[in-house]
């Protein structure tokens, strides 16, 4: 498990960084400018758990279990595809990652762009130099919110 969330962070960061985005993609009414000329915030949303043409992160995600494909090779990376593919899972993880951005439970307070200023997602981060998310803080972060839903399930 810890090879494929490896291997999804690092496809999601390269694609990220690549500046590949969907063809298509919608962002939150109070995020889009009223001219069209803000091409950031038009270009990533998540307004759509099922359609990754209109969910950057379900796009993403998609792009990664790709790129697993391709190192078939890997058993670790075969069983991940296979069960990220699964149908019944496959909704699961489509509206995991809708909730993370929008269910106030797992945002950390963060809609909109807005958001990050607030404090948003600050627990989808974690620095294992520092042990900290983005804000500095020691809790909460991806490894204390990973280990509380480990420990729940």
């Amino acid at each position: 498990m810890k090879k494929f969330a490896s291997t999804l962070c690092i496809a999601g960061v390269t694609l990220t960084i690549l500046g590949v985005s969907p063809q298509s993609s919608y962002a939150h009414l109070d995020q889009i400018d009223l001219n069209e000329n803000d091409p950031i915030t038009a270009g990533w949303s998540a307004e759509a758990p099922y359609h990754s043409d209109k969910s950057t992160h379900l796009w993403i995600a998609k792009q990664a279990i790709e790129i697993m494909k391709t190192e078939s090779n890997i058993e670790a990376n075969k069983q991940a595809v296979d069960f990220l593919n699964y149908p019944q899972y496959k909704d699961l993880f489509s509206k995991g990652l809708y909730d993370a951005d929008y269910n106030a439970e797992f945002n950390d307070g963060g809609t909109g762009i807005g958001g990050v200023f607030k404090g948003g997602w600050k627990s989808h981060f974690y620095d294992p130099d520092t042990k900290e998310n983005y804000r500095g803080e020691t809790n909460p972060t991806a490894l204390t919110q990973g280990k509380k839903y480990f420990y729940e399930s």
